[in-house]
């Protein structure tokens, strides 16, 4: 196991605080591609059908679903942009309690190469993990593939943002690039973008170009998401925008 692979956890927690990452497997259960999940994934359906009954069943297959994809899209992401490797994505487990999957387990394989190399070969991967991961919740609720594979592009796309957020004088054409460079490689092109967000007197911020609505307004708690097509271009862009500069 390289160094890079050490810095894995540390890096991830730093975009997201709180989460715990480990490289190396511990005894905690967890949903792991190619293992028996069908008990974890039905107590997650469960979890957010009950929670929101009133949002109906496409939205708690949809939940579920961006639960288990925005972490090994997030690790992917760091790993081949910040510390130049592929970790072993096949085979990530991650942690799930009380309806959030937050925290994952790697094993110490690794892969380093050249930069389009290595995102087209974390691609490859993710769609592997993610065509397994489909098809057993689909064995719990029904999820369109064109949809999950959607929004497997737009965990992707945020995972470019987050990292856009942390550098300090990042260029916009270059992660512009990268998302074409990640969505070309999933073969999943016109599935979701970037959006360069103009802000004045400050550095351009990024925004999500989302193609597909996750459905969380139907919740009784719920609202359309700033980035929600279902919206028009111009009050995303304002929407995004406003959301960018209060976390500047």
């Amino acid at each position: 196991m390289s160094s890079c692979l050490q810095q894995l956890p540390a890096l991830t927690e730093s975009v997201c605080p709180g989460i715990n990452g480990k490289v190396g497997y511990t005894g905690q259960s967890g949903i792991i591609a190619g293992g028996s999940n069908q008990c974890h994934l039905a107590a997650l359906y469960q979890h957010w059908y009950q929670a929101h009954p009133e949002a109906g069943v496409a939205y708690a297959g949809l939940r579920c679903w961006t639960l288990l994809c925005w972490q090994p899209a997030l690790v992917a992401v760091l790993s081949v942009h910040r510390l130049g490797i592929v970790p072993d994505l096949c085979t990530i487990k991650q942690v799930i309690n009380n309806g959030i999957v937050f925290g994952f387990e790697l094993s110490e394989r690794e892969t380093s190469c050249r930069l389009d190399a290595l995102i087209v070969r974390a691609a490859r991967q993710l769609r592997q993990l993610s065509e397994g991961l489909l098809q057993e919740l689909t064995a719990v609720t029904p999820v369109k593939k064109k949809l999950a594979f959607r929004f497997l592009a737009d965990c992707l796309m945020d995972a470019l943002i987050k990292m856009y957020r942390m550098e300090q004088n990042p260029r916009s054409e270059d992660f512009q690039y990268w998302a074409h460079c990640w969505l070309s490689a999933m073969n999943q092109q016109n599935d979701s973008a970037l959006m360069l967000l103009p802000i004045k007197g400050a550095t351009d911020g990024l925004g999500l170009q989302r193609k597909t609505c996750c459905l969380h307004y139907r919740r009784c708690d719920g609202e359309l998401c700033a980035s929600c097509p279902k919206q028009t271009l111009t009050i995303r862009k304002q929407r995004l925008r406003d959301e960018w500069r209060a976390h500047v």
